[in-house]
């Protein structure tokens, strides 16, 4: 490619300088050929009031004729920059994820959708609009910066949140939610419109929860408050700390059902159940069932049931003679952390027997290898096998320590396991008020207990029946 050549240059002593509407940008208009000094640039800048964003290479290059028409920028401003716009960032996650097993599969049922948080916790922090960057035109006016848009923070704080600052907290405690507006609520109950699986996944939580549909089988729903079920629970895992309501029953399944309160339900089937009293509007079939109050149900058929006081059904037992062992006036939990403090003070005492000659026996050997350091010292024996006689005391000494350590640990746990076999001894008088009320009917293959005396078997069939202690026995008053 060759260079035009330049035929006719003309030197332009007189410059009008340009800008635009917004004075960002200067430039002059030169033809072809034509050129100006350093003189007229000058003089034309002082003259336009140009006096920021000078380039000097475009003032270099008009200094110098050209083949082609141009326009020659010779100096831009600075445009103001926009802060940006506030925004908002949870803090909250509000999916777990699955989990992982040790041998790689997935635990899918671990998934949840639902968050608890704590009153006071931060859910939303807003993070600040931009201050901006102020600018300045080519003639040096200050274009001042412009703060980015604010987000206020009471557009997305919903019920049971405040705004804190620059952040939305719960108010209290509860279960965070986000509705599609992004406005965020704190409930105190949990809802779940429908069935809890695959799309819910466990749950876990302080608040109390509403589901109104099924508890599907390999689930587990945890709450420390209460719980209301429309519809079933399946073979799940399900704890409430408060009353457990069951719009209709519990099917059968080996993970057990448990409320610290009440437990309503329609049925119960081939399940383990622990509640503090037990209303089942209509059968109890071949169950475990364990309350420390009262057990109310239309008939139980086969299993096992303990109450601390009183056994109430229409009918106990069936034509079939299904095997049903029935106990009111005992309190199964105390029962049980008895036998097994008891259990553990006769493991215990066997240990403590032994740390007690352990310890004598190093304590013995102890003063028994200082003893001998001494002697070795008066005799001035070598320096080695002082060392060793040293270090072998040291050995006992320091086995001895242990040893007594133990023995302090030993003690204290065996002070405690006496509390609580005094705590949960049983007391006759416990069967004393305790009851067994069948107000129909009761078939035999049904064993009844009140308090921990002999359990009457029953062999014959009996209408309308109520079983007590009485002396040491169990009676029944038709």
């Amino acid at each position: 490619m060759t260079t035009q050549p330049i035929t006719h240059i003309t030197k332009v002593d007189q410059l009008v300088i340009r800008t635009d509407d917004m004075q960002m940008r200067a430039w002059i208009d030169l033809n072809t050929g034509e050129y100006t000094t350093i003189h007229a640039l000058k003089s034309a800048v002082l003259e336009a009031g140009i006096c920021y964003g000078i380039n000097m290479e475009a003032l270099q290059e008009a200094l110098v004729p050209a083949p082609e028409q141009r326009q020659i920028v010779l100096a831009e401003g600075k445009r103001k920059i926009k802060g940006n716009d506030a925004y908002v960032q949870s803090l909250i996650e509000t999916e777990k994820p699955y989990e992982v097993r040790e041998d790689g599969s997935v635990d899918f049922h671990a998934f949840s959708a639902f968050v608890s948080v704590e009153e006071g916790m931060a859910l939303i922090k807003k993070i600040a609009a931009g201050e901006g960057e102020g600018g300045m035109t080519v003639t040096g006016a200050l274009l001042p910066a412009e703060k980015g848009e604010d987000c206020p923070l009471d557009s997305i704080s919903g019920n049971g949140t405040e705004v804190d600052g620059n952040a939305v907290v719960a108010a209290c405690g509860g279960i965070y939610t986000q509705d599609a507006n992004g406005k965020i609520s704190v409930m105190d109950v949990l809802i779940i419109d429908g069935d809890l699986d695959l799309t819910v996944g466990n749950i876990d939580t302080n608040q109390s929860v509403h589901v109104r549909g099924d508890i599907k089988a390999g689930f587990s729903l945890k709450s420390e408050a209460d719980i209301t079920i429309d519809g079933v629970i399946e073979d799940s895992r399900v704890s409430a700390g408060g009353s457990l309501l069951i719009g209709k029953g519990i099917l059968p399944g080996k993970n057990r059902v448990k409320a610290r309160k009440d437990l309503v339900a329609s049925y119960v089937r081939d399940r383990e159940v622990k509640a503090g009293s037990l209303v089942v509007k209509s059968a109890i079939v071949n169950s475990c069932i364990k309350v420390t109050g009262m057990v109310t149900a239309k008939e139980i058929t086969g299993g096992t049931i303990y109450a601390s006081t009183t056994i109430s059904a229409c009918h106990l037992g069936n034509a079939h003679g299904e095997p049903l062992h029935a106990v009111a006036g005992v309190d199964v939990y105390k029962k049980t952390l008895y036998e097994n403090a008891q259990q553990e003070l006769v493991d215990i005492t066997d240990d403590l027997e032994r740390t007690e000659r352990g310890a004598q026996a190093e304590e013995e050997k102890s003063e028994m290898a200082s003893k001998k350091v001494k002697l070795l010292v008066m005799q001035k024996t070598p320096v080695k096998f002082i060392k060793e006689a040293v270090a072998k005391a040291k050995k006992h000494l320091e086995e001895f320590q242990v040893l007594q350590k133990q023995k302090i640990e030993l003690e204290k746990r065996q002070d405690e396991l006496h509390i609580i076999c005094k705590e949960n001894r049983y007391h006759p008088e416990m069967a004393e008020y305790a009851r067994v009320i069948v107000t129909e009917g009761i078939f035999p293959g049904v064993e009844i207990g009140v308090g921990e005396y002999a359990p009457q078997q029953i062999i014959t069939e009996m209408g309308a029946v109520v079983f007590r202690s009485d002396r040491g026995q169990v009676v029944c008053d038709l």
